[in-house]
């Protein structure tokens, strides 16, 4: 879904349940994932284990790996210091995990008014990885050229780019459609089946799943219906104090992404708690 990575959660596990215990009012009761400190110092440390073998493989410093004690004889103590930055390696680890380096690019060629998104191959290519597009050509000429004409008259409207896409390609693109508007306006969220499915199954939001209905017509609907009360489980939950709480830890853990928009961060967040295999209360 929300970003393409590896499988295994570099953040926000738990080996019990992993959900905050202080929620919204029981009215919304909105759970979103505490950060859990241990448990992710174990995976982050694998993340930059596999960094340093890269950093390590076919260099002078590819020894130190089979016999640590030549660490004080190959490199002298006062230069660990400037080799090791557990913060950046921590960071780097996160940013490959979210794909934030590929995100802020795909951003800004979108912003860029000389990109013609139906016809720029990087673009594409950017916005096919990192959110795992597997459809056909024919799919996506059609994508593309209703992504460009998106951007061109300032089309905001999910549920008519929804329609527009359906009349053009025949499917119900829940997802893709809300990661095209989500390219167009960093302030609108991603919707993913299973996020919705964590939400659901937590009790933090009710939200229909489009691809349970048989009937294209409902399942229309359910999708608009969807992703309107996910916007609104958004806007929700980021007026909460937990939620700020969330987005200022995200801050501190990824200070070269900060300014990336603040519903983009809870979709981090979101998709690394689903990611992880959390399990939620009451299951």
């Amino acid at each position: 879904m929300l970003f393409c990575v590896p499988p295994n959660s570099l953040i926000l596990r738990s080996r019990k349940h992993g959900f905050a215990e202080g929620c919204l009012p029981p009215a919304t009761r909105v759970c979103v994932v505490r950060t859990v400190w241990r448990h992710w110092v174990d995976t982050l440390l694998q993340a930059v284990d596999v960094q340093c073998r890269d950093l390590c493989q076919g260099s002078a410093l590819g020894h130190l790996r089979e016999d640590p004690s030549m660490v004080a004889v190959s490199i002298p103590n006062n230069r660990i210091t400037g080799l090791i930055s557990p913060q950046h390696a921590v960071e780097n680890a996160l940013a490959t995990f979210y794909g934030l380096d590929r995100y802020d690019l795909l951003m800004r060629l979108s912003a860029d008014v000389a990109t013609d998104v139906s016809a720029h191959g990087e673009f594409q290519r950017l916005f096919n990885g990192l959110y795992r597009v597997r459809r056909s050509q024919s799919w996506q000429e059609a994508f593309y050229r209703i992504f460009q004409d998106a951007r061109i008259e300032g089309e905001r409207d999910f549920a008519k780019l929804l329609r527009r896409v359906y009349n053009e390609t025949g499917r119900v693109e829940t997802s893709f459609v809300s990661k095209m508007l989500a390219t167009l306006d960093d302030r609108m969220p991603l919707w993913d089946a299973h996020v919705v499915q964590l939400l659901n199954r937590s009790s933090c939001a009710q939200l229909p799943l489009p691809s349970t209905y048989v009937n294209r017509a409902a399942r229309l609907q359910a999708a608009e219906q969807s992703y309107g009360a996910l916007r609104s489980f958004y806007t929700r939950f980021m007026d909460t104090d937990e939620g700020q709480a969330h987005i200022a830890q995200f801050d501190a853990l990824l200070p070269r992404h900060a300014h990336i928009s603040n519903v983009r961060k809870v979709d981090c967040l979101l998709w690394g708690s689903w990611n992880s295999g959390i399990q939620l209360k009451g299951e």
